[in-house]
């Protein structure tokens, strides 16, 4: 089976899917942001798969059939279940924060190292990749701060 990894590493998840699935972007764009290395099969590529994603789904054909490496099954999770799946923080502890920068684009990641070197606690807030189109490559695993 001639899939594409996300990722040079070992895949955690397999997704099967169709290149014309809104939720099947959705869920490798989440995936791909919080670096969760994962392996793609188009199934209108792979058409031979189909029966086995359906054995996976309980006899339904749903898009996109997360597996992961432990055996577990998601089929058209939301981000929600993906991120607790993952092990991803959802909410905050915390309920006041002295700075909040919203966006962790090339302006907004620098703001927030300035304000870390003089110590104020800030939190950013970013819908997408952090980085921006600047750092398209990086990962989470780069920064010496925490990003949750």
């Amino acid at each position: 089976m001639n899939g594409s990894k996300e990722s040079g590493t070992q895949s955690r998840a397999t997704i099967y899917g169709a290149h014309w699935c809104p939720d099947c972007r959705r869920c490798k764009t989440f995936m791909g942001e919080h670096g969760v290395p994962y392996e793609w099969f188009d199934i209108l590529e792979h058409p031979e798969l189909t029966r086995e994603i359906q054995e996976k789904a309980g006899g339904k054909r749903v898009l996109p059939t997360i597996v992961f490496e432990d055996g577990d099954v998601l089929l058209r999770p939301t981000n929600v279940e993906l991120a607790r799946k993952l092990e991803l923080t959802l909410h905050m502890n915390r309920t006041f924060w002295p700075l909040i920068i919203i966006g962790a684009g090339p302006a907004g990641l620098t703001a927030s190292l300035f304000t870390a070197r003089d110590g104020t606690e800030t939190m950013v807030v970013e819908r997408e990749a952090v980085g921006g189109n600047a750092c398209p490559g990086l990962s989470p695993a780069h920064y010496r701060f925490r990003i949750q």
